[in-house]
């Protein structure tokens, strides 16, 4: 038994709720948090807090819209699914590069990470809810990610181990 788990890192959203869920892993492999913002939830603005129902009574076409076409079109002031993909690649391959870590845990957000598991595999991002229709709080996700050059090279190139395994 290994008291890291086999972990060479531990990264966390800077949102309190990534931040809590992570801390007891680190604690107990002996490992300090990383907090990287470029891994916090997407940014529904307008949406932020509201049911669907209340989002189609109060901005019913930009709602629209993003239910047709989720990661190009943001809600109200909000940010888009494929702005989000391009701060989560930077921080994944700012966390990866030139294998600097190994083995890492990230604890991040259910949308970003289902967004950023179709860039890191292929999908097109806008099926995200679609092909990846939820991800569980605490649940295991496991990718193998090549080291590679670029943060644009981590597109398409990762494979999916498991998703959305319980703990």
């Amino acid at each position: 038994w290994a008291p890291t788990a086999g972990l060479d890192a531990i990264f966390s959203s800077d949102l309190s709720r990534a931040i809590h869920t992570a801390l007891p892993s680190a604690d107990a492999c002996g490992i300090e948090l990383t907090v990287d913002a470029r891994f916090r939830e997407v940014h529904f603005g307008r949406g932020e807090g509201m049911t669907s129902a209340e989002m189609r009574s109060a901005f019913p076409k930009p709602y629209q819209a993003f239910l047709d076409r989720p990661a190009d079109t943001p809600l109200p002031e909000g940010e888009s699914g494929t702005d989000a993909i391009e701060r989560a690649l930077d921080g994944l391959f700012a966390m990866t590069k030139k294998g600097k870590f190994e083995t890492v845990l990230l604890v991040a957000h259910s949308t970003l990470g289902r967004l950023l598991l179709c860039a890191l595999t292929g999908i097109p991002a806008n099926s995200y809810r679609r092909v990846l229709t939820q991800m569980h709080n605490g649940a295991i996700t496991t990718l193998d990610i090549p080291d590679v050059a670029t943060p644009a090279e981590l597109r398409g190139n990762a494979s999916l181990l498991s998703y959305n395994l319980p703990t």
